[in-house]
């Protein structure tokens, strides 16, 4: 049957059809008048729009796991002294300010050092000044009298650095030993209750051999020392005691310091025995704490000393210029002791280096603090990093500042920061900094938690890219073609090969120069055609 035949049986479609014709003619004519006025349509061909090739290159997605989170900014704060905790002025989760004081320690010993190295300096400085002006009979007997008392002060604390110590080792460190004053003693403490005996210790602990050798050592030193004291009168040489017992406190320090971690291994179920440990550990703790306060009140006592003798000899022999500059280095001494004594005391308080949040605390009132131990920590929640590892094999194809999916549903962005140049020999893998510049406000990720990430990485495609370019601006038919326009505006197609349609676009590759232009859609348009290309 032919369309006129069908026309003329089908009356109602014809006229549908031809009423349609007129109303896309009525709707059309305008757009054509408009674009023909504009010079969008001319003789020379149809106006075509290029899309650059570069900008449709398809990303890809390298998954790393196990992403710690971090803050950007994060301080450890470590104790430098051991003494009491005095006060705890912050708890965990508060808000605190660079400068802020978050811990105070005890200070009593090191702030009565302070004190009597200032009275140091003080005579320094009056030295200094008689030296100036020159001493007189009365100047000369009270710097005696000032020797005098400084050279009994250093006997009494020459002797109160041993008493100290003979009792911290055979009045509590001892407990921690069978045999402590042999030539074989052994780190066990047997406690005697309901008619048994139960030993504690750490059988063929290498630590445990170094102590009991070193215990050995100290009943040595301290019969040795003792000797040596009971021999002190007017005429002695103090420096050399001086060296002997700060020798010997140092050795004492060190043993007790080695002894402290074998002693903290030693645990019971048993609640009495408990208890009896714990009361041993403290007096170690003690013990330590006397030891290193000993050694300080004996470097005080030599300083002042030394001071006044050195006051008492510049007065007697009278004014030089030599003296001038021993006065002057006099006082440049006891300065120095009240700068070192000073710093002291400021590391019994501990302050916030940084802006941020308390996320950690391991502090109590009255609670002994260690040298070293962990006390808190600072982050600032609101600036965070993650920080991932990448496998050789991914390495290569990370970049800085590529961006960064976190988690799951995309919320939470960054981009890499920082790339290690070195791959760990262990783990065969390289440390990546990733910032974090667009949190979740409704589940946010927080400092700790571990997390996914998804790098887009467009170098993983550089050896042969892929693109996805809008399906209209590939032509299929048997083969694919792109359509570019040379420099005479004549239309010339490029090889490409096809892949998966993506939504509207659709997978190309193959040699094509990321810079290249091509028209944005092939419709209507074919190798040869001459084209007017928009500027828009």
């Amino acid at each position: 049957m032919s369309l006129i035949n069908l026309f003329k049986k089908n009356l109602i479609l014809s006229v549908f059809i031809l009423a349609l014709t007129l109303v896309l003619i009525a709707i059309e004519l305008p757009k054509i008048k408009q674009a023909a006025s504009s010079g969008q349509i001319s003789s020379d061909g149809p106006t075509v729009t290029l899309l650059k090739i570069s900008d449709y290159q398809k990303t890809a997605a390298i998954t790393l796991d196990s992403g710690s989170v971090e803050s950007v900014n994060q301080a450890d704060l470590r104790s430098q002294f051991s003494a009491p905790v005095e006060s705890v002025n912050v708890a965990l989760g508060d808000k605190v300010v660079t400068g802020q004081v978050l811990v105070s320690l005890k200070k009593t010993d090191i702030a009565a050092q302070l004190d009597q190295a200032k009275a140091g300096l003080a005579n320094a400085l009056a030295s200094l000044q008689s030296v100036e002006k020159g001493a007189r009979s009365e100047d000369i007997a009270i710097s005696r009298t000032q020797a005098d008392q400084a050279t009994l002060s250093l006997q009494a604390a020459l002797r109160d650095s041993y008493a100290k110590a003979d009792d911290a080792i055979r009045n509590h460190v001892d407990k921690f030993f069978l045999g402590a004053d042999t030539q074989s003693p052994e780190f066990k403490i047997v406690i005697n209750s309901a008619n048994t005996s139960i030993q504690y210790g750490a059988v063929g602990s290498e630590q445990a051999r170094l102590v009991a050798i070193k215990r050995v050592e100290l009943e040595k030193r301290l019969n040795d020392w003792k000797a040596d004291l009971e021999a002190i009168d007017g005429s002695s040489d103090l420096s050399s005691g001086v060296k002997t017992a700060a020798a010997n406190l140092d050795f004492l320090i060190g043993f007790l310091n080695d002894l402290s971690p074998l002693a903290n291994t030693l645990t019971t179920d048993n609640s009495a025995d408990k208890q009896t440990l714990d009361g041993y550990k403290a007096e170690l703790s003690a013990a330590r704490s006397s030891a290193a306060g000993s050694l300080s009140s004996l470097q005080g006592a030599e300083t002042s000393w030394i001071l006044a003798t050195q006051a008492l000899n510049l007065k007697t022999a009278g004014a030089t210029n030599e003296q001038l500059l021993q006065a002057k280095a006099m006082v440049a001494q006891a300065a120095a002791a009240v700068a070192v004594l000073e710093a002291q005391v400021e590391k019994t308080i501990i302050r916030a280096p940084i802006e941020g949040r308390i996320s950690y605390l391991d502090a109590r009132t009255g609670e002994v603090i260690s040298n070293g131990q962990l006390v808190a920590s600072i982050v600032n929640p609101d600036a965070l990093q993650i920080k991932t590892y990448a496998s050789i094999a991914d390495l290569p194809n990370i970049t800085q500042n590529d961006l960064v999916k976190i988690g799951d549903g995309g919320n939470i962005v960054g981009t890499v920061y920082r790339i290690s140049p070195a791959i760990d020999p262990n783990t065969k893998k390289a440390e990546i900094l990733v910032i974090v510049t667009k949190n979740n406000p409704d589940s946010p990720i927080v400092i700790g938690q571990t997390v996914n990430l998804s790098i887009e990485s467009k170098k993983s495609n550089t050896a042969q890219p892929v693109y996805l370019l809008p399906i209209q601006a590939v032509k299929t038919n048997g083969v694919s073609d792109v359509f570019a326009v040379s420099s005479n505006g004549l239309v010339f197609a490029i090889p490409v090969a096809a892949g998966d349609l993506v939504g509207e676009k659709i997978e190309v590759s193959g040699s094509l120069d990321p810079n290249q232009k091509i028209i944005s859609s092939t419709i209507g348009i074919a190798p040869g055609d001459k084209v007017i290309i928009s500027e828009q």
